[in-house]
């Protein structure tokens, strides 16, 4: 996981049988939240183009993948591909299709707080906070989303 999946609160509410293993690098890659939802807005993508993109690395039943891909449009804007990620080997994860990627999008407020919140949780080195942190965002128009959404993130502030 490396966008709104990194705190585990947020991937455990999506996948019951997900635990973190740790956290890792993928060197030699960059951060985007350039990859256009089904809401309108920007979600995360990773480009090989920077300097190391941090993920955080969990297991879960392979009887879930279905319902995890499912939840993240595999085959409407994103597609799974395999990650070596040191320590942990093999992983996957999802990267968006050029078909998807709007430069100009910018991240719900929610949506970039989760990010936000995964960095914090996992204490990721403060120039990469401060790079995720900097990213635009807008506020979103759906009030019902939005509340569900800052519910969680209230939630995930508390427990750390």
């Amino acid at each position: 996981a490396y966008g709104s999946n990194l705190h585990p609160r947020r991937l455990t509410a999506r996948v019951p049988s997900a635990r973190l293993r740790g956290t890792g690098l993928l060197p030699g890659r960059s951060l985007h939240f350039h990859k256009q939802g089904m809401d309108g807005s920007g979600k995360c993508n990773v480009l090989p183009d920077g300097h190391g993109v941090y993920v955080a690395v969990y297991t879960m039943d392979a009887a879930d993948k279905p319902m995890l891909d499912q939840i993240e449009h595999v085959g409407i804007g994103y597609e799974v591909a395999a990650v070596n990620v040191r320590g942990f080997g093999e992983c996957f994860t999802y990267f968006a299709t050029e078909t998807h990627i709007v430069d100009e999008l910018a991240p719900y407020c929610w949506y970039h707080e989760l990010v936000v919140q995964g960095c914090c949780f996992h204490d990721l080195p403060a120039d990469y906070l401060a790079g995720v942190s900097a990213i635009a965002r807008v506020r979103d128009p759906d009030k019902r989303r939005r509340r569900k959404n800052w519910n969680l993130i209230h939630s995930m502030r508390r427990s750390t």
